[in-house]
């Protein structure tokens, strides 16, 4: 049976360790689970534009998952067109509809994201800054603002300020920009990597921009809703299977970057989970830590029994993981309560 360490004690067992950090919807759940959590993002869907089936295939296949649907919709619609290719129209639609529910997740997201930095605790914002502070480097799948935020509230703090670089700069030539660029070579300094996109980040052909609020004076969540409001889409992957995901991030210089920095973390890091449920359709993600050199990866676990059900699909589930690396390059997986990590000072 494996150990379930408290997060003081991984941090102890780590401690000749680098650490980097890797985040999943539990992290923004953790603080407004009433807003992230898929049933409420279902709730306050807006599926008008869309057939009458979209939002009923949620009931159909008794979930709240959005990803789960899409992939749904997309598989069907190929099975259809292998056992009866004349249901064109039928076909199409469903294409139509996996393709709109992406859209609506991002819409949903935003629109019912929190207004602003301050809807957020000083409290929950130090709980915050002291679990980052344990980290060279944060990677993240949520699309929120909730990480970005922390590490501005803190970033003309000398004693405080949080290791960020998120690899974006003004644009040569262009210091009055209202926005900031990505740039290749920003690579080898950057420390935060949003590996499945963000809401505040729009690819527009020749960079990908980040919205700021310091050059605008414009909360970032009323400039997205304008973005959206033109048709302009932020660049998430929230593709429905973890192939269809890393064809699209294959696609992108800058989320290519984010995962090549996953897959190629050294054998000086540790790696910490936090939040992420470890379903199939991220299964790319954790193709990048079996291929990177890590020699440990520390699981946070929701619960206090690790012989549960839960508990033992997931350590069946990281076993499998360990076992497909080299021999000579080992992977030792441990577990840590991840309520213990208090990570906006709520236990």
């Amino acid at each position: 049976m494996s150990k379930l360490y408290t997060f003081k004690e991984a941090l102890q067992a780590t401690a000749n360790l680098k650490k980097a950090l890797l985040l999943g919807n539990g992290f923004s759940r953790a603080l407004f689970d009433d807003i992230f959590s898929y049933q409420s993002l279902l709730k306050n869907a807006d599926f008008q534009r869309l057939s009458k089936f979209a939002r009923v295939a949620f009931d159909e296949l008794n979930t709240t998952d959005f990803e789960a649907i899409i992939k749904a919709l997309q598989d069907s619609s190929k099975l259809i067109s292998l056992y009866d290719g004349t249901q064109k129209e039928l076909i199409e639609q469903m294409k139509v509809d996996s393709l709109g529910i992406k859209k609506v997740l991002v819409e949903t997201i935003t629109s019912h994201h929190p207004e602003a930095p301050n809807l957020i605790s000083e409290e929950e914002y130090e709980a915050c800054r002291s679990f980052l502070s344990s980290f060279q480097k944060t990677y993240t799948l949520n699309y929120d603002l909730l990480l970005y935020w922390v590490y501005m509230h803190f970033i003309d703090d000398k004693e405080k300020r949080l290791n960020f670089n998120d690899g974006f700069q003004h644009p040569e030539g262009e210091d009055d920009a209202e926005y900031v660029v990505w740039g290749e070579g920003t690579g080898y300094t950057q420390t935060m990597f949003y590996l499945h996109g963000a809401l505040h980040l729009f690819d527009c052909s020749a960079y990908l921009q980040k919205y700021t609020w310091s050059r605008t004076g414009i909360k970032l969540k009323g400039q997205i809703n304008s973005a959206l409001d033109k048709d302009a889409y932020p660049l998430v992957v929230a593709e429905g299977e973890s192939q269809q995901k890393y064809t699209k991030i294959r696609k992108s210089d800058y989320l290519s970057k984010c995962y090549r920095s996953l897959k190629t973390t050294a054998g000086t890091f540790a790696i910490f989970v936090y939040g992420m449920s470890m379903s199939d359709n991220d299964d790319h993600i954790l193709k990048a830590i079996r291929l990177s050199n890590v020699k440990q990866l520390w699981v946070g676990f929701y619960g206090d029994d690790l012989n549960s059900e839960f508990g033992q699909q997931l350590q069946n589930k990281m076993n499998s993981l360990a076992e497909k690396r080299p021999e000579k390059k080992p992977l030792d997986i441990f577990y840590y309560c991840a309520k213990s990590a208090n990570i906006w000072g709520k236990t």
